[in-house]
C-alpha cells in the first residue's frame, strides 16, 4: 500500500516455451503448417495464425492478473482503496519481446480488468558468450496512474543502473541473470525453435 493506493506484485519467472502443455498447445496452432521446422518467434508475423499464437502467450500474463484481481478484492473487503494496480515483471520470459508484452498488458488492461486500473510493467534480459554480454531493461507505466506513485519508475531505474554497474564492474552477471539460450523441442514430426541470436567474440567482429 502507498498513499491508499494498492499494488499487487507478479513476476513472469518462467519460460513458457519449455512448459511441456504450452508446447503442445504451440504445436496444435501450427499443426496445419507444412514446414517440418517452424520458427515460433512471437514477434513473427504468421499470418491469420498470429493472433491464435499471441492470445496463448496472452494467457500466462492474463492468469497473473487473475490472480492479482481476486487478491487486492480480498483486501478490499476490509478497507477501502483510491486505486489499484500491478507490478508485473517480466524476469524469465525471455522469447516475449517487450513490446509485444507492454501491447498485451496495456490490451488487458483496456479490455479484460475493471479491478485493476494501471500497471507498472519491466522487462529484464541477458545474453553472454561468457565473453561479451548484452542485456535490456526496461520499465514503463501503462493506464490510469496515480500521480502520487509516478517516482516509482524513476527510483526503480536508478536501482537497476546500479544492479547493471555491478554486473559490468564484478562481472558476475551470470549469478544475478540467467542468460537467454535456444529453445527447441520436436512435436508430431515437426521441429519447433526459438533463437534469441549469438553473441560474437570480439575476434569476430568485422
Amino acid at each position: 500500500m502507498i498513499k491508499n493506493i494498492l499494488l499487487e506484485l507478479k513476476d513472469l519467472q518462467k519460460e513458457s516455451l519449455e512448459n511441456k502443455d504450452r508446447q503442445k498447445s504451440i504445436a496444435k496452432v501450427f499443426q496445419n503448417i507444412k514446414s517440418y521446422s517452424i520458427n515460433i518467434d512471437p514477434s513473427l508475423d504468421f499470418g491469420e495464425l498470429t493472433a491464435e499464437y499471441h492470445r496463448l502467450i496472452k494467457n500466462t500474463i492474463k492468469n497473473h492478473f487473475k490472480s492479482a484481481s481476486e487478491q487486492i478484492k480480498q483486501f478490499k473487503k476490509n478497507k477501502n482503496f483510491e486505486n489499484c494496480g500491478i507490478v508485473i515483471l517480466n524476469t524469465g520470459l525471455n522469447s516475449l519481446p517487450h513490446k509485444l508484452f507492454k501491447n498485451m498488458v496495456k490490451d488487458i488492461l483496456d479490455r479484460e480488468t475493471i479491478t485493476i486500473e494501471f500497471a507498472f510493467i519491466y522487462t529484464q534480459k541477458m545474453q553472454t558468450n561468457g565473453w561479451n554480454m548484452t542485456s535490456v531493461f526496461i520499465s514503463e507505466w501503462l493506464g490510469k496512474v496515480p500521480k502520487e506513485i509516478e517516482d516509482i519508475k524513476r527510483e526503480f531505474d536508478e536501482i537497476i543502473n546500479i544492479k547493471m554497474s555491478e554486473m559490468i564492474t564484478k562481472n558476475n552477471s551470470k549469478n544475478v541473470l540467467e542468460s537467454q539460450k535456444p529453445i527447441s523441442f520436436e512435436i508430431n514430426d515437426k521441429i519447433f525453435f526459438w533463437n534469441p541470436g549469438q553473441i560474437k567474440f570480439p575476434w569476430e567482429q568485422n
